[in-house]
């Protein structure tokens, strides 16, 4: 199984308080200095912050977008992406993820500028 530490070097934070390097019986937080602590408590709480956001990159920032997304983006129907995408099969624009078609916003972009009507 795997190694126990001893007891001995755990402290019991709620009698003795926090670092203060006395051992206490029964305790699972480590015997660390009050600076650590501070650390330790400030990367939890960050962490949370990270877990509880539901982070999202801006449609500006992407690399290709859905159909759904560039339709947003650009202004242009679903139905009329897709008779782009099927009419310009190969383009350097378009990109596969399996069956569903993503646009290189980008060159998408470049390829529109080109474009004088779609």
């Amino acid at each position: 199984m795997g190694s126990r530490i001893p007891r001995k070097q755990f402290v019991l934070r709620s009698e003795f308080g926090k670092g203060t390097g006395q051992v206490g019986k029964n305790s699972q937080t480590p015997c660390l200095p009050a600076s650590c602590q501070r650390g330790i408590e400030h990367n939890r709480e960050v962490k949370e912050i990270h877990l509880n956001r539901n982070y999202e990159t801006p449609i500006f920032e992407k690399y290709s977008l859905s159909i759904e997304q560039a339709a947003d983006y650009f202004g242009i129907g679903q139905k009329k992406l897709r008779q782009i995408v099927a009419d310009h099969e190969g383009a350097d624009f378009i990109l596969y993820n399996g069956n569903r078609v993503q646009i290189k916003r980008k060159k998408f972009e470049s390829f529109l500028d080109k474009t004088s009507a779609i």
